[in-house]
């Protein structure tokens, strides 16, 4: 973010980031779920999410970036529920998995499992760009995400015949193609706080995945502030004097 390229420069990228869910939810009361003892029980588990988004940024002129980025992540569930004698979770909601693997139900591909989330090409331009030292930058982005094949292809919630089927609530992608649009406004000072500003991002569908499902419209707001080291704080206060 409030990074713009001139004519032939290039730009790799990649950020990481790691999610730890520790998740609890009461009985479901039309589940008919029932532990060893005949008993109905309350959901737990742990919920991990690794993703790793790598990219590269490439400008076309003075005025026009393009960049490739693409997500690849592993999310995974761990059940502490009751399980029968051989291990299997004892309810349709939850088990242990991950998204890298296949889901099957009596031979029904209901998951599709891999590492690859969606790709996404963007077009930025450069309305303002202060390369170096201090000033404004404001760009204007256009884009589209290209859905990956690790989706689902059942809803979680649907029922047959008045009960839940064995199913799978993440996965990657949601299989539809995405238009996104961004503003960015960042600014450089040679006071605190030397780098500020903020993104605004809209993203909507302009599809529905081969299995029915229309993802909702996304908006996003980020901002950011920061600050230097201290020595390099004292050298731009004996510049200014």
């Amino acid at each position: 973010m409030g990074i713009g390229l001139g004519v032939g420069e290039v730009m790799i990228f990649g950020d990481f980031s790691y999610q730890y869910f520790d998740w609890w939810h009461d009985i479901i009361p039309d589940a008919g779920e029932s532990d060893t003892n005949g008993n109905p029980f309350e959901h737990s588990g742990l919920f991990k999410n690794k993703t790793i988004n790598l990219g590269l940024a490439l400008g076309l002129n003075d005025y026009w970036n393009v960049t490739v980025s693409q997500l690849i992540s592993e999310r995974c569930m761990e059940w502490e529920g009751p399980v029968d004698a051989d291990g299997n979770s004892l309810t349709v909601h939850h088990r242990s998995e991950c998204s890298s693997s296949d889901f099957f139900d009596d031979g029904k591909q209901i998951a599709f499992g891999g590492l690859l989330g969606d790709t996404r090409i963007n077009f930025r331009y450069l309305l303002f760009n202060q390369v170096k030292g201090p000033g404004s930058r404001l760009f204007l982005g256009l884009g589209l995400d290209i859905p990956s094949s690790n989706v689902i292809t059942e809803s979680p919630w649907t029922k047959t015949e008045g009960s839940y089927t064995p199913h799978r609530h993440f996965y990657l992608s949601d299989g539809a193609y995405k238009m996104n649009w961004e503003l960015q406004f960042f600014k450089k000072r040679m006071q605190y706080p030397v780098f500020w500003g903020g993104t605004f991002a809209f993203s909507f569908p302009l599809n529905a995945s081969k299995y029915g499902f229309t993802p909702s419209k996304r908006y996003q707001l980020s901002l950011l502030a920061m600050s230097s080291s201290l020595p390099f704080q004292k050298f731009k206060w004996g510049k200014l004097s």
